[in-house]
């Protein structure tokens, strides 16, 4: 199950290596990162992480990264589902992570129906 995280933190030498690292090292693999360009000191970063194994606990690791000196803050954002287009599943959510696969639809008019009809 993938997880979302926030992370604001300090723009200091090797601070984005130290909190992968971390995340490396406590058995979650990244998924997704997501770190818009801003001014000043502070940046916001925002990754998708899933665990490795079972029983990894997204809780320790918030508290884990917490502890490193150049991050500020850390929030769960909740964890993301991904659809999955090929059986007659319903998948209700706040929230959604869609891949839809390139050969399942013959136009692009027929994906942005689809992603329109998710948003009702």
């Amino acid at each position: 199950m993938q997880h979302r995280l926030s992370i604001q933190m300090q723009n200091n030498e090797g601070a984005l290596v130290r909190l992968l690292g971390l995340i490396q090292r406590r058995g979650f693999t990244v998924e997704d990162i997501n770190m818009p360009n801003t001014s000043g000191n502070v940046k916001s970063v925002s990754l998708a992480v899933s665990p490795d194994h079972d029983g990894r606990s997204i809780d320790v690791l918030q508290k884990q990264i917490t502890r490193l000196y150049d991050v500020d803050a850390v929030t769960i954002d909740g964890p993301t589902v991904e659809a999955d287009f090929t059986a007659d599943k319903t998948v209700e959510s706040d929230r959604a992570r869609i891949k839809i696969p390139t050969g399942a639809l013959p136009s692009f008019q027929n994906k942005a129906g689809v992603i329109a009809g998710l948003r009702k």
